[in-house]
């Protein structure tokens, strides 16, 4: 069964804009560049990749699952190739700080967009999770010279 998904784009900008005015974030430096713009970008994009990218391959991640064959994992057809979209597209560091790579853009934007990719396809959705956790723990845990050596 294929189902699809619609990304809740005028939600997620009411709650950002007119709940949380996520504007007077503005007020620290990190983020005076990110606008209500910027953000609209952000979901209309992030938008596109939950309902283009990620929805269609939801009923294949439920019917075929990860597997852990001869010590690596397998996963679902497509995930591997939509993980690469999503990296490619910036979304791994969407809220990790620009001097790691990262767009350096609020954490509850990260979380609108991670709205949309939890309703698009919940189980591709568990692969940056933890890519977001380890980024984080580096980034508690090490000096941000040792992350910026290549």
């Amino acid at each position: 069964m294929t189902t699809t998904y619609t990304a809740p784009v005028r939600d997620l900008e009411f709650l950002l804009n007119g709940v949380l005015d996520v504007d007077r974030l503005r007020a620290i430096p990190a983020f005076a560049a990110v606008d209500a713009g910027v953000i609209a970008s952000v979901l209309a994009e992030g938008a596109r990749f939950a309902q283009e990218i990620l929805s269609p391959l939801n009923s294949s991640g439920d019917a075929h699952g990860a597997a852990l064959v001869a010590g690596r994992v397998e996963y679902p057809p497509g995930f591997a190739a939509a993980y690469a979209q999503y990296a490619q597209g910036g979304w791994v560091g969407i809220d990790l700080p620009e001097r790691v790579g990262g767009q350096g853009l609020p954490r509850l934007v990260q979380a609108a967009f991670a709205e949309m990719t939890n309703g698009a396809n919940l189980a591709f959705s568990m692969l940056p999770v933890t890519v977001r956790a380890a980024a984080r723990l580096l980034l508690a845990r090490t000096s941000s010279t040792a992350l910026c050596r290549r």
